[in-house]
């Protein structure tokens, strides 16, 4: 949750959001906005729709909802905001819903993909999420007997990056070194040879990820989850991993320079199984009374 998404959301046009046809405060409308078995199951897609009957649009609630919570936190000189009007009037998610521990990857796509689906269709809102947080890459399988290359163009708003284990003791355990990681060549080998067209038979090839564009807010998921084969189980690793307060991303992305100001980060304490979330967050407007 970045200024650049703030602002985003308090542009999108009123008629757009359907606000009114939104009453919060309405126990009546909120009655009449209760939605069918359908929509409870599937939010995202209800919201995504243009809005039916006499060209009036339905309320966009997710959107709405976060344009609500933005407001709440700017204006409120409160030490806590609830999501609670988010989760159960954006997503619909009641009683036992509203208690299930997501990732908080995986929240984050839930959220950013609920409200690309909200706006789609709205003409002041359609393009926000992608053009702040869509990516290009290009996916290349390289055949090394002939040569051959296939390329499939694929969009991303995250990169999943690994956490090595040893990174208390390994200088390259750093934010920079698994990004050139990443975008490293993948031997497809043994059993993994793929089928070459070219060739009519399984060969050896490489594969490696090339990013082509990024976006203007770069979102990093550290994958620091592994499974123990000695043990069965699935384990938390905590070695230590650096990032810079700037990261240039001119090495890694072709034809395109660019320098990224950290924002936010996100921890997780616990284990593999169980944890909580905390964030630190750059207050790179100001806006924040803060204290020690």
């Amino acid at each position: 949750m970045t200024p650049e998404l703030r602002h985003g959301l308090y542009a999108v046009a009123p008629e757009d959001m359907g606000v009114q046809q939104y009453a919060p405060l309405s126990s009546k409308a909120e009655s009449a906005a209760e939605p069918s078995k359908s929509d409870t199951q599937q939010p995202q897609q209800a919201e995504a729709g243009k809005g039916g009957g006499k060209g009036k649009a339905r309320p966009k609630l997710i959107p709405l909802e976060v344009q609500r919570l933005f407001a709440r936190l700017q204006m409120l000189q409160v030490q806590t905001i609830s999501t609670e009007d988010l989760t159960t009037k954006g997503f619909k998610w009641q009683d036992r819903d509203g208690r299930v521990q997501h990732d908080v990857h995986e929240l984050n796509r839930l959220l950013i993909d609920a409200l690309e689906r909200s706006l789609a269709h709205t003409p002041s809102g359609a393009a926000l999420i992608p053009t702040l947080y869509t990516g290009q890459a290009t996916s290349r399988v390289t055949c090394l007997s002939c040569g051959r290359m296939s390329d499939r163009d694929e969009a991303f708003q995250d990169l999943m990056l690994m956490v090595n284990p040893g990174g208390d003791s390994d200088p390259d355990s750093n934010l920079v070194s698994a990004l050139a990681e990443h975008i490293q060549p993948e031997a497809m080998v043994g059993e993994n040879q793929y089928w070459c067209e070219r060739c009519d038979r399984k060969v050896d090839g490489e594969r490696r990820q090339m990013l082509r564009e990024l976006p203007p807010l770069l979102v990093f998921s550290l994958n620091r989850f592994q499974f123990d084969m000695k043990t069965m189980e699935r384990v938390k690793v905590s070695a230590k991993f650096e990032f810079p307060l700037v990261l240039d991303t001119a090495p890694f992305v072709n034809d395109q320079d660019g320098l990224y100001d950290l924002l936010g980060v996100v921890l997780h304490r616990g284990s593999a199984y169980s944890g909580h979330y905390h964030a630190y967050i750059r207050d790179c407007l100001g806006e924040g009374a803060w204290s020690a």
